[in-house]
């Protein structure tokens, strides 16, 4: 394998920086974002860059947008794959109706496809991307050579594919973790065998990389507490952020009532549903009727058939608007014409203190009050405080939503008040440059 080393301050070739991620432009989505922002800002004059993930997918967010902030002169390789959302992907096609998410209701999968999911497959549904994904990364290690290999899980199959290659010669192991694998509010329970099976694929994997990123300081402080096999190995904490570049042109919100509360990004059957908002919000209407009718709940975004469900036979249906996933951008504008934003982390699942939702540094930027009902104890609530971004609510108190609500639409100067300090450092830039300084260290 040639050098990359520097002699005499001529570079023999760039590190070969192999990144290997299933969700990947034109999907949408928080997880595509982390990856194609990365890039962006990226330093291209010291990595050669090669993307390793799926030929086009069935995928509930469809965002060809995305594909303008990819550098030129990327090399993305697309595999195969036998996992469902490749293969319903081919059916469709080959009934001829459309891949993407063009629904007028964007869904995200059920509460029960996601069980039988966990049942069946482990460690996730894109298990049978494996085989293909391993077989093309040796290939390109054999022909080009791979210094470093950066897996972004989810899927966990991603990074059970890493560990693999982690064995060829050469080659450095670093897994992104976007979520926590075993300690993950958004799965279903799993079985006592399934969750042995589970933590063991886990801590192997994690055992053959070379580092570690997280996502927060919560879901790294959980991990190196619980994992041995992390103990001395390098790690470190690259948030979500925001790309100011998103953001130009917004609208503001309307100056008279009713409140509009914007709530962005996907609802999955478990782990974020915005239950007790909807039963703060209907509390506040039989007991504040007067109120009631100054406020208006905009969801954004895809949701599972339940949730979806539970919205359309809700007694406050007449108060709720939905709109269905759209480019990133334009989802954007949507949440920029609300007067605050909300986001819910459920806090009776394991791991749920371990959760921060990558929209919510988006919510910083538009500098609108955020309304954040989760673990007061969790990373979120202490991100919501420390930037003075809004207020900060157990999930399952109703009483003190209600109240929440009472106050922002009874006194809408109270969201003035909010001052958002020292939101920069979320800049998509400076998230990279952190990356990037990791990665050089690991290298």
């Amino acid at each position: 394998m040639s050098t990359w080393l520097n002699k005499s301050d001529v570079t023999v070739r760039k590190p070969h920086l192999v990144i290997v991620s299933y969700y990947f432009p034109p999907m949408g989505g928080g997880g595509v974002q982390r990856i194609v922002k990365s890039l962006k800002f990226l330093d291209r004059s010291f990595w050669q860059v090669t993307v390793v993930t799926v030929k086009p997918s069935f995928f509930y967010s469809w965002d060809e947008t995305l594909m303008e902030d990819l550098p030129s002169g990327l090399t993305v390789i697309r595999t195969g794959s036998l996992d469902p959302f490749r293969l319903g992907f081919l059916l469709r096609q080959m009934l001829g109706r459309s891949s993407g998410s063009g629904s007028r209701k964007s869904r995200e999968s059920s509460g029960l496809v996601r069980r039988l999911a966990n049942w069946w497959l482990v460690p996730d549904s894109r298990l049978f991307w494996l085989p293909f994904l391993v077989y093309r990364l040796r290939k390109l290690h054999r022909e080009q050579g791979i210094d470093l290999l950066i897996c972004t899980v989810p899927p966990f199959t991603a990074g059970l594919a890493g560990a693999l290659l982690a064995r060829e010669p050469g080659i450095r192991l670093v897994l992104d973790m976007r979520d926590a694998w075993t300690n993950n509010p958004y799965l279903p329970e799993l079985t006592p065998f399934h969750r042995r099976l589970q933590h063991w694929l886990e801590a192997w994997c994690l055992a053959q990389a070379r580092g570690v990123v997280f996502v927060n300081d919560e879901l790294a402080r959980h991990y190196r507490e619980t994992k041995p096999c992390l103990q001395g190995k390098p790690s470190v904490v690259v948030r979500n952020g925001f790309d100011p570049d998103d953001f130009a042109d917004l609208p503001a919100p309307d100056a008279r009532p009713p409140l509009k509360i914007g709530v962005m990004g996907t609802i999955y059957s478990q782990g974020n549903r915005p239950l007790t908002f909807l039963k703060a919000v209907r509390k506040l209407r039989e007991q504040r009727p007067e109120l009631a009718r100054h406020l208006r709940i905009v969801f954004l975004g895809k949701w599972s058939p339940d949730f979806l469900q539970a919205l359309e036979t809700h007694p406050i249906q007449d108060m709720i608007s939905l709109e269905p996933y759209c480019p990133h951008r334009q989802a954007l504008r949507a949440m920029a014409r609300c007067h605050a934003l909300a986001l819910a982390i459920e806090d009776h699942h394991t791991g749920s203190r371990c959760v921060t939702p990558g929209r919510i540094y988006e919510y910083l930027y538009l500098k609108r009050p955020v309304l954040a009902m989760c673990p007061p104890e969790g990373d979120l609530a202490r991100l919501v405080k420390k930037h003075h971004a809004g207020t900060v609510v157990p999930y399952s108190n109703v009483e003190h939503i209600m109240r929440v609500l009472e106050q922002w639409i009874s006194r809408p100067e109270l969201l003035s008040r909010f001052c958002f300090k020292h939101i920069d450092v979320y800049h998509r830039r400076i998230q990279t440059q952190r990356l990037e300084a990791f990665l050089k260290g690991v290298l």
